[in-house]
């Protein structure tokens, strides 16, 4: 998917999804994460294949 400047996006409870910047211009992101944040369930990727 994607996402155009400016533009928000909803991610489903249970989905994984992998988020990164195929532009020239720095991403900002803001997550809001809910019903509550857990550690256990965030798996965070050094590169991409």
């Amino acid at each position: 998917m994607v996402i155009v400047k400016n533009n928000g996006f909803y991610i489903p409870n249970g989905e994984r999804v992998r988020i990164f910047n195929s532009g020239e211009e720095e991403l900002i992101l803001i997550e809001v994460l809910t019903p509550a944040y857990k550690q256990q369930r965030v798996h965070q990727f050094d590169h991409f294949h």
